[in-house]
């Protein structure tokens, strides 16, 4: 016959066993965020903002960066040479979460034979916007890489630190443009299609 403190022993090995798998449960389900996850350099369904690095700039090629022209052939700027190096893990990721709304809206047109283009405006969550500050603060002048799913949607430059909003020239193909979006946001508001 099984003794009381022999009982009670195996009772609570069984709860505590029990509980840290009720605990991780919760965790997985409820308690982790995307950007909290920055290790992973292809977060999926987040916006992964990564530093971008001119080969010309005569920094050390290391194992933390790769190269973009190679991953990313559509990108050409002025500004960048064609050996482009852009971070493999993400400096930021921003998710569902962390984003409060997207505008997209169609760019004047000044002259009729120019193609539509379009500007996005990336509302953030307080938290997220003190991130995105700290941030941007950081690296005035820089360009950087926005990463949806494992493709660049952007190599912005930034111009000034980042408060509540991020507003980025987002190309000329508007369905594109959804469909990226989509990925990391519900509420996209689109004016002047």
């Amino acid at each position: 016959m099984m003794h009381m403190k022999d009982f009670l022993y195996l009772l609570s090995e069984t709860i505590i066993r029990y509980f840290g798998k009720i605990l991780f449960l919760i965790l997985l389900f409820n308690g982790f965020h995307c950007s909290d996850i920055q290790a992973n350099a292809k977060s999926y369904h987040c916006l992964n903002i990564k530093e971008v690095v001119d080969t010309e700039d005569k920094i050390g090629i290391d194992s933390n960066y790769e190269y973009g022209k190679r991953l990313y052939p559509r990108y050409t700027y002025a500004e960048l040479s064609e050996n482009f190096l852009v971070k493999k893990i993400p400096d930021i990721s921003l998710c569902r979460d962390d984003i409060k709304l997207i505008e997209i809206e169609r760019e004047p047109i000044t002259q009729p034979h120019l193609t539509p283009a379009y500007i996005v405006s990336i509302h953030l969550q307080s938290a997220a916007a003190n991130k995105i500050g700290e941030y941007t603060k950081r690296n005035i002048d820089k360009r950087i890489a926005l990463e949806i799913d494992g493709r660049i949607f952007a190599i912005p430059k930034i111009l000034e630190e980042v408060k509540m909003k991020m507003r980025l020239f987002a190309g000329s193909d508007l369905e594109e443009i959804k469909r990226e979006l989509g990925k990391i946001s519900n509420n996209i508001v689109i004016h002047g299609k």
